[in-house]
């Protein structure tokens, strides 16, 4: 085995070049990498140097070599705003572990803000009877909706977090701070804007492979 340097990497053609410890050049293409990752330039390698080209290349580096490159192995179909949603309510209500697209952190919150308004609009025909005991259904309801969107609520912050590299129990931490007076509310609105907002890792991390190509 040699040590190198990728010193070019084409996405378009997923071929490059890497300088070995020999100062030759080798060529390379993407199925001579035995990780799914794709490197970027400047990524420091090993390689079994044949005929003048690199085989069996490993990107190495640890953890540091993982964010150089960007993860190309199976990743699941985009769902849609909806779909995503709609999953995170059902198929992984208290699903805790894995990663979430941003996709899914705001399809999420659609599902979430219609889930609440229907039974909120159980008040207005309520409200106009004028009676104090047609309100309690409604009430009741909505009750029962927000009791049961906690959980799926923690869990794609979770999978948000995940997807960040971040352990998911920082939602917790945020929960707490939140009910500080003033200030809390400000955190916890930077954070969800984070969560809604930045993009995951593009690598393979221990909490799971990427949900969408980088």
């Amino acid at each position: 085995m040699m040590q190198g340097r990728v010193i070019f990497f084409d996405n378009a053609t997923s071929t490059g070049r890497i300088s070995g410890a020999d100062g030759h050049r080798y060529d390379f293409s993407q199925q001579d990498l035995k990780q799914p990752v794709r490197p970027a330039v400047g990524a420091e390698v090993d390689f079994e140097p044949r005929n003048g080209a690199a085989r069996d290349i490993y990107v190495i580096g640890g953890a540091a070599a993982a964010h150089q490159g960007s993860y190309v192995g199976k990743v699941e179909p985009d769902l849609g705003l909806f779909g995503y949603g709609w999953r995170a309510v059902t198929a992984k209500y208290a699903a805790f572990s894995g990663r979430a697209r941003r996709k899914e952190a705001w399809g999420f919150g659609v599902i979430y803000f219609l889930l609440l308004l229907i039974p909120s609009l159980l008040f207005i025909p309520a409200a106009a009877t004028g009676s104090d005991e047609a309100m309690t259904l409604p009430l009741v309801i909505l009750g029962i909706v927000f009791l049961a969107l906690i959980v799926p609520s923690w869990a794609v912050n979770f999978r948000r977090l995940h997807d960040l590299g971040q352990p998911g129990w920082i939602i917790f931490v945020v929960t707490a701070i939140s009910l500080i007076p003033y200030v809390g509310a400000l955190i916890a609105l930077i954070a969800t804007v984070l969560l809604l907002v930045v993009e995951g890792q593009p690598h393979e991390n221990k909490y799971g492979v990427p949900v969408k190509r980088a």
